[in-house]
């Protein structure tokens, strides 16, 4: 099996990309994913160059926060005056249906500026992701995946699948028929790799009190410190070397 353990939104500020590097150090993350559009994504590819993860950062595809790369988003309803993402479009249930052109548009133009950034700043990962899950709508992947294809990316994270009690009978067909659209995913005539299970550590830990987890698994953290400098993932303790051999969890 498997075990992925990413830190989302490096590149988010400075203080994301040193707890980032942090995990990597103690060794209790083995991926990241960067958000190409914020403004220290140059910081964070300097961190990972001098801390000898570079070869580990994946894309964190970004419609929702932050100042938009491509003219076509700045001008859309997906930004403001001043041309950042409101981070509006995907509330509504219905966006994660349907998206009129114009969005659509902006989407493309946005998330091939920040693969073309991915690409052009040298990572070779070539794994995507998303800020707030955006990926994973039905609309977005229409215009996303697409895109991933042409750019040969290689692995792409599925929708939460775990515990399935905690997901909402309404979303669990949903994610469902996700998962298994992606998995028809292919670039440069290869199948795109993706993770049986994917959650976050609550997730996982509510998921093996009862099951036995027996594929490929990937969760997400959120690194960061906290006011007296412990490292947290988002307003929980970041788990230990201990906690992963308590799992059975081996890194590589």
């Amino acid at each position: 099996m498997k075990t992925i353990i990413n830190a989302d939104d490096f590149g988010y500020s400075k203080t994301v990309n040193q707890a980032v590097a942090e995990c990597f150090r103690r060794g209790v993350i083995n991926r990241t994913t960067l958000m190409m559009n914020m403004p220290e994504a140059e910081n964070a590819a300097a961190l990972a160059e001098k801390n000898g993860f570079f070869h580990r950062v994946g894309l964190h595809i970004n419609l929702t926060e932050g100042p938009a790369m491509s003219d076509e988003c700045r001008q859309s309803e997906l930004c403001d005056e001043n041309g950042f993402l409101l981070g509006r479009f995907h509330v509504p249930i219905a966006a994660r249906f349907f998206l009129n052109s114009d969005i659509s548009r902006a989407i493309e133009a946005e998330t091939r500026a920040q693969i073309l950034k991915y690409i052009e700043m040298g990572f070779s990962l070539m794994h995507a992701d998303s800020h707030n899950y955006t990926h994973t709508y039905f609309s977005v992947a229409r215009v996303v995946n697409p895109l991933l294809s042409e750019y040969r990316f290689t692995s792409v994270r599925i929708s939460r699948n775990i515990p399935p009690e905690n997901i909402s009978l309404l979303f669990r067909p949903y994610k469902f028929f996700y998962n298994k659209q992606i998995l028809k995913l292919a670039a440069g005539g290869k199948k795109v790799y993706t993770t049986k299970y994917f959650g976050d550590v609550a997730d996982f830990e509510a998921y093996v009190k009862t099951r036995t987890v027996d594929g490929d698994l990937e969760l997400m953290t959120h690194p960061t410190f906290g006011q007296d400098g412990a490292l947290l993932d988002t307003d929980k303790p970041m788990i230990t070397k201990e906690w992963l051999f308590k799992h059975a969890i081996t890194l590589s």
